[in-house]
């Protein structure tokens, strides 16, 4: 189960990427999911899966696990692929094509946000939000909460992933046979997995609760960090490439 689910799992490397600020990478995966947006052709896919796929390459993680983070999605991918196929017959090929868009821009969105996650630390991450959040405090946002809430929202997904995998194999144990089952059976098993994990999840989240208030944890109170974020030139770089990339598709955008 661990090991089809990667998302949401740092992946220690030494790589150009894992060495950026997170503030310049989630400025860059900004960037890079409102280009997502402005693409409608196969070209523009294509020129952007390229680019995915360098970026992707300079991570030095194996590529496989890049697979499993879209694994659990796979049925949902395919029937954003068949869906305008299925529902508008009177031109198969445009369908195909507008099918192969929508697909390819789910499968960026979901690599471009492993390759966020696999590069970079939990508290890193947050830490980074936190500081990019600071300008909207005059509008009433807490900086503070929102990051500590993203913060257990990432690392709540192998929380959830662990119980899970506790459960099957409890019901293995007792003999529940799943590999041999039909998809509505195991579509059944999933339902029947529902309220354990649930369960599971609410009970380590009242633990996380009571661990933080007996540490004297505040919501919302500034507190400070060990590792201080710097921005460097290879992250004014990183994030100028990303803007450059991105009027670039949306001036071919309006004039195409």
């Amino acid at each position: 189960m661990r090991r089809s689910i990667k998302l949401g799992r740092y992946i220690a490397a030494d790589s150009a990427i894992h060495r950026l600020d997170p503030r310049a990478k989630i400025i860059a995966m900004i960037l890079y999911f409102a280009m997502i947006l402005t693409i409608h052709s196969l070209i523009g896919l294509a020129v952007l899966a390229a680019g995915s796929l360098f970026i992707i390459s300079m991570t030095r993680i194996p590529f496989k696990a890049y697979l499993r983070s879209l694994r659990p999605l796979r049925y949902l991918i395919a029937f954003i692929f068949l869906f305008p196929v299925l529902f508008d017959e009177h031109d198969l090929a445009a369908n195909l094509v507008q099918g192969t868009v929508a697909a390819g821009r789910m499968t960026l969105f979901i690599l471009f946000s492993a390759v966020l996650t696999f590069t970079t630390p939990t508290a890193r991450l947050t830490q980074g939000l936190e500081r990019l959040l600071q300008p909207f405090r005059f509008l009433g946002v807490s900086p503070e909460k929102w990051s500590m809430m993203i913060n257990l929202s990432l690392r709540f997904i192998p929380t959830i992933i662990d119980e899970a995998k506790i459960i099957l194999k409890a019901q293995a144990s007792r003999g529940a046979d799943f590999a041999e089952r039909s998809w509505k059976d195991k579509a059944k098993v999933l339902i029947t997995l529902l309220v354990p994990v649930t369960a599971g999840t609410f009970r380590r989240a009242q633990e996380l609760t009571d661990s933080m208030e007996a540490r004297g944890f505040v919501p919302g109170m500034p507190r400070t960090s060990y590792h201080q974020l710097t921005w460097s030139r290879m992250d004014s770089g990183f994030v100028l490439c990303f803007a450059v990339v991105f009027m670039l598709a949306l001036a071919w955008r309006v004039l195409m």
